[in-house]
């Protein structure tokens, strides 16, 4: 909910600063014009630059910028599964295991659509680490186990016990 003194203009701003369309999106100067369009550039740059200054538009932004970043990953299907089929995808095709498509030109002047299959070590170096360092794979994180076989309650008697010791 933005601040009571935001006007429908500063929100709508905000809103294509944080979330708008590319060409607008984190540049203040367009976002400006687009919203108020007799401004000069100079104008619009320095307008721009004090309201994203402001306390209001700088709660709306805080306030909204997690969202738009959550629905821009569920709208582009992205998260660690995608991520992961990826790489080993880009590892098989690195390794010569899966085609990879290529566009040939024949005779100089027609294109033909081609599969073929390439080794590429660097590529399929890259692919492993981004495979073992998948939060879903974890191959490079050192696994810890830790056991605590004593009960809290003891740990704190003992502790209160040496405490009254020291104190006598």
């Amino acid at each position: 909910m933005p601040p009571t003194d935001t006007t429908d203009k500063d929100i709508m701003f905000a809103s294509l600063y944080i979330g708008g369309p590319d060409h607008l999106r984190g540049n203040g100067k367009k976002c400006y014009q687009e919203i108020w369009p007799q401004s000069s550039d100079r104008s619009a740059e320095t307008s721009a630059s004090r309201k994203l200054s402001t306390d209001k538009v700088q709660a709306y932004i805080k306030e909204n910028v997690a969202m738009i970043t959550q629905e821009a990953i569920e709208r582009a299907k992205v998260d660690a599964q995608w991520v992961l089929e990826q790489s080993i995808d880009l590892y098989k095709m690195s390794t010569g295991q899966k085609d990879v498509p290529e566009q040939v030109t024949v005779n100089g002047d027609k294109t033909v659509d081609i599969m073929k299959r390439v080794f590429n070590g660097p590529a399929a170096k890259s692919a492993l680490e981004l495979i073992g360092k998948n939060v879903l794979v974890k191959a490079f994180q050192e696994q810890l186990s830790v056991e605590n076989k004593s009960d809290l309650a003891d740990i704190l008697a003992s502790r209160q016990k040496a405490i009254e010791a020291k104190a006598e």
